[in-house]
């Protein structure tokens, strides 16, 4: 992908932009006018692999919030080549002022179920999805309940699928 595309992004800073940034069979003559982007989220700044990266190969640096650009700013502190980098900052969420939302507080008129959808694996939170449906029980007294919907990860996700099966 890096030989043909204009525009490489790394969606996380995990193995594969680190790996990437150490093969040798692809050229710096390969790499020149293209923009190589990496995007740092909340797992890999808690993870480090952003220091195995050999960031001479990287152009442009994108983080989640401020609070993993500054954790991985000053795991990095010293290391010109990476402190060179151009950051951006394209934050998580929703702006809030776009949307219109309307009185939902009467609830023995609605139901008690939330969805979960996602590609699920150890890091995307359904151990604390299932926590906060416990304690939405225990404390409200009301039915609530956990759907959930996605295909699991391969690889080390089996441990995952069996405490989710377990624990549902």
């Amino acid at each position: 992908m890096v030989r043909w595309a204009d525009v490489v992004l790394f969606e996380w800073c995990d193995n594969n932009v680190v790996v990437f940034s150490h093969d040798q069979t692809i050229t710096d003559e390969e790499l020149k006018g293209k923009q190589i982007i990496n995007r740092v989220v909340d797992i890999d700044a808690y993870a480090g692999h952003y220091r195995g990266v050999n960031w001479n190969r990287i152009t442009d640096i994108v983080f989640m919030s401020k609070h993993i650009q500054s954790m991985v700013n000053e795991g990095m502190a010293g290391n010109e080549v990476y402190a060179s980098k151009p950051q951006r900052l394209i934050p998580l969420g929703i702006n809030m002022s776009k949307w219109t939302f309307k009185d939902r507080s009467d609830v023995n008129t609605r139901g008690y179920t939330i969805g979960f959808f996602t590609h699920m694996w150890e890091a995307k939170g359904f151990p604390e999805a299932i926590e906060i449906i416990n304690k939405l029980v225990r404390t409200t007294g009301l039915p609530w309940k956990l759907k959930c919907v996605g295909t699991w990860s391969g690889g080390a996700g089996w441990w995952a699928k069996r405490y989710f099966d377990h624990a549902v």
